[in-house]
């Protein structure tokens, strides 16, 4: 405490900050893994089951810094986030494209993960559509990161590397159709 009362810094902004930057990085670890699971990139020495578990586990782990991140913002009375705009974008005056953004990215990922808990008792291609929203709420999560970071450095060394292993990794999800044969550009006819 003798710190934070030296550097001025109040133990809710420090704790905002910090449960920012580790939700950013357990959004990116469950998105990658969600990712594996979903293309089916397993082997023995990392079953299929072990995957699935490990990405739940981190999903809550993210929920439950999300939903500290999201607190102490709102407790951090240094400025005023009132609670309706952790779910309502752009409606605060404080920063509200990036705080805009990160309601964007918290809607998103309330949607995927209650969806998730009803997945037995929804159409299984609309939750597969809403599950696919993980991709667009980590990058309007890591765009929110970047610009309402403070410490500026860190949080682009941690969105940088989140995006260098998660972004491949989405592209390599969807495979691109291959051209069958049958499906190539016909020879031209000789006369």
């Amino acid at each position: 405490m003798i710190v934070l009362a030296s550097s001025g810094l109040s133990l809710t902004w420090i704790v905002e900050r910090s449960s920012g930057l580790m939700t950013l990085t357990l959004l990116s670890l469950a998105t990658f893994l969600g990712a594996v699971v979903s293309a089916q990139w397993h082997s023995w020495r990392f079953p299929e089951v072990t995957a699935i578990s490990l990405h739940r586990n981190v999903s809550l782990l993210a929920l439950v810094f999300l939903a500290i991140h999201v607190l102490s913002t709102v407790l951090d009375s240094y400025v005023d986030v009132p609670i309706s705009n952790a779910f309502i974008p752009f409606i605060g005056t404080y920063e509200p494209l990036w705080v805009g953004m990160g309601a964007i990215a918290f809607d998103l990922f309330l949607a995927v993960m209650i969806t998730s808990w009803l997945r037995g008792r929804i159409n299984a291609r609309a939750w597969r559509w809403i599950h696919d929203l993980t991709y667009v709420c980590w990058v309007v999560a890591v765009v929110h990161s970047v610009g309402a970071a403070y410490e500026r450095q860190l949080t682009l060394v941690v969105a940088g590397i989140a995006v260098l292993i998660v972004a491949p990794t989405i592209v390599l999800r969807y495979p691109r159709p291959s051209r069958t044969p049958s499906e190539a550009t016909p020879a031209p006819e000789v006369p």
